[in-house]
């Protein structure tokens, strides 16, 4: 018996198995996948600790009674096999593949072998002291009878179920066969020189840092669980929000109406310029966001007449240029109201610009072309053409050809000429 190199690699094994558990304990959580993995590790390592006084005892096995030798071995054979029967659990919690038959062979073959070690201590058959050294017994063998069936089924998982198993579950669970299995091939062939415990601590490094470890399961648990979470609280934040935009649009037509009804003659006008405008912009390619802020625009593009008396909004006759200047004001009102609303900008530039023309002649402060913002030469166009087709309290609603011809006389002069020529194609396609 090569002493001096069986506690070499079987005390590297012990330490690599002490220093897997310190990790194991100060680093990952204490999941149920984890503290399997840990008693795994745990009997392994006392399997590791009594190959050590079993290699030492055989050495000295001339000096030492026979029962000492027996225990010491047995204990090594019993701790190995238990090792190797964690290491099935382990890696069966890995997969979605639990027969009852499975289960119940895999305990069969370790009472059968705990059976056969047992009756070792009385028989020999297995391994024994006779004449103070010891020998391999006719059933010697069967001492691998624990290890090879684990392994034989893995191998059988792998090739027959391996649809079971992801890429890397595939590479880590081959490792975790060939290495022991490789050890324990060149232990039968070199009897003398034991390398399976130094094996069962290499390929536990490899499960204990590759991706398939538990810890790492849990993290992608977490992580999974991690995205439901942020989908369902972005899920909730978006239903929120939604209904705090209907309720904000619910909030801006009912200021609409109630200016429109100041006037039983413009009542719902408010709401029809808001569709015209949106109709024009979406022809111009509009969507999203910038139509939802044109529409609350045009909601509001009147919201500065409430400070305008009913005697001259409602009066039948010809405005006196007095009267024309307060209703002239109502944009500069409007904007007023409007312009602490900080979420909505542009509905202040929106009411207070909406009556320029695109020749600079409108107010109330005679823009030109393009300085005019695009919200409000939209709203503008909108706006005229609800206020011809409409009837007012001093004058009946205007005939489709004389709209068109009104706004068409109107283009370049009053209004942008882009923005008339898209909306005198809506006109004629009857989308209005």
């Amino acid at each position: 018996m090569n002493l001096k190199y069986n506690l070499e690699f079987d005390i590297c094994g012990i330490i690599i198995h002490i220093v897997l558990l310190v990790i194991l304990n100060s680093l990952y959580s204490k999941s149920e996948n984890n503290q399997l993995f840990k008693r795994f590790l745990f009997i392994s390592l006392i399997s590791g600790i009594f190959d050590v006084i079993s290699a030492i005892t055989i050495s000295y096995s001339t000096r030492l009674p026979v029962y000492v030798n027996l225990f010491t071995n047995t204990v090594y054979f019993v701790s190995a096999a238990c090792t190797a029967y964690k290491m099935y659990l382990y890696i069966y919690t890995c997969v979605d593949f639990k027969p009852r038959f499975d289960i119940f062979a895999s305990h069969l073959v370790l009472f059968v072998y705990f059976i056969l070690l047992a009756a070792n201590c009385f028989t020999g058959i297995i391994f024994n002291f006779a004449g103070g050294t010891y020998n391999a017994g006719p059933l010697y063998l069967l001492n691998y009878l624990v290890p090879f069936f684990y392994f034989l089924h893995f191998t059988y998982l792998l090739v027959f179920k391996s649809e079971l198993f992801s890429e890397k579950q595939k590479i880590l669970h081959s490792f975790i066969i060939i290495l022991p299995v490789a050890a324990i091939i060149i232990q039968i062939i070199y009897p003398k020189n034991l390398l399976t415990f130094f094996a069962y601590a290499i390929f536990s490094v490899i499960m204990l840092f590759s991706l398939e470890t538990p810890d790492f399961e849990e993290l992608e648990y977490l992580r999974k669980n991690l995205e439901n979470e942020v989908e369902r609280q972005t899920a909730t934040a978006n239903e929120r929000r939604e209904k705090i935009q209907t309720m904000s649009m619910e909030i801006v037509e009912a200021l609409a109406d109630a200016i429109d009804a100041k006037d039983s003659y413009t009542n719902g006008h408010s709401l029809r310029v808001a569709k015209y405008s949106v109709l024009l912009a979406e022809s111009l390619g509009w969507h999203g966001e910038q139509l939802d802020i044109l529409k609350r625009c045009a909601l509001l593009h009147d919201v500065g007449k409430i400070g305008i008396p009913d005697s001259i909004l409602q009066k039948p006759m010809k405005l006196s240029d007095e009267e024309f200047a307060v209703i002239k004001n109502h944009t500069v009102t409007g904007s007023k109201i409007l312009k602490n609303i900080s979420s909505l900008p542009e509905a202040s530039l929106a009411a207070k610009y909406h009556h320029e023309c695109y020749d600079g002649t409108g107010y109330p402060e005679g823009l030109q072309g393009k300085n005019i913002p695009d919200y409000a030469r939209i709203i503008s166009i909108a706006d005229a053409f609800d206020a011809m087709n409409t009837k007012r309290i001093y004058r009946d609603k205007l005939c489709r050809e004389e709209i068109r011809r009104r706004l068409a006389e109107g283009s370049g002069t009053q209004f942008d000429p882009d923005l008339m020529e898209k909306f005198l194609m809506i006109m004629d396609m009857n989308l209005i």
